[in-house]
């Protein structure tokens, strides 16, 4: 009921910014206040309600910069980050993910320094999760939303974190598939990071790799071109 309260308000908060009088300055100033509470619960509020939030509150650069909220957002999530509190953790994971996407508007996409290693060590710490699929669906959400600030120099790191959870042996095919789909929209973002990746790999990295290439391609077994392969054996 939390969950679909927040994505309510975060539509409703979609729909006042399309008007030109801009946003809800009160929904903003509440959502700082719960996620800087120290209740836990009031925490996981603010956090649901920012990965709900539209790119369009970025507008407010007022409350964002000049106030200082992006910073106080920035450092929360980061101690939620450490804290031994499993679903406070996702969702600063998820919240991380938000804001980064805020930050393009907002000229502070220095953060995913910080934030984009936090990320990619959550994913390998629950590599065995159930949920890793939704996860790594966020990531992939915000590859394909970056215009090349977000993930710079970070591709390598990206690239290998992908090939550890697709050579896991009880991955899923689902959870591999979308590792290997992030990889492909790694290449789309920047085929020269790639690149320059792939060439750099030393002769135990290159059989990693292909080992995983060989698991994906025997997993794919519904493609036309398979059919063509039979039809020539």
């Amino acid at each position: 009921m939390l969950s679909s309260l927040c994505e309510l308000i975060g539509q409703v908060a979609y729909r006042l910014y399309s008007y030109p009088l801009g946003g809800w300055d009160e929904l903003l100033k509440y959502f700082i206040t719960m996620i800087c509470s120290y209740s836990n619960r009031n925490k996981m509020k603010g956090l649901m309600m920012l990965v709900e939030f539209p790119i369009e509150v970025a507008k407010n650069k007022e409350f964002w910069l000049n106030q200082g909220n992006f910073n106080v957002v920035y450092t929360k999530l980061l101690q939620y980050f450490c804290l031994e509190d499993s679903k406070l953790n996702k969702l600063a994971y998820n919240g991380s993910i938000s804001l980064m996407l805020l930050s393009k508007d907002l000229q502070r996409t220095d953060v995913s320094e910080i934030f984009l290693p936090k990320l990619l060590n959550f994913i390998i710490q629950h590599r065995k999760d159930e949920g890793l699929v939704s996860t790594l669906k966020r990531l992939l959400d915000l590859l394909m939303l970056d215009d090349g600030s977000i993930f710079r120099g970070k591709q390598r790191q990206v690239f290998w974190c992908m090939i550890q959870l697709a050579e896991l042996e009880d991955s899923s095919d689902e959870l591999r598939n979308k590792a290997v789909n992030i990889i492909n929209e790694l290449e789309r973002n920047s085929v020269s990071a790639i690149e320059g990746v792939i060439k750099h790999l030393s002769q135990e990295e290159i059989t990693r790799v292909v080992a995983v290439a060989i698991n994906m391609m025997a997993c794919i077994v519904d493609d036309p071109l398979w059919s063509n392969v039979y039809d020539d054996d």
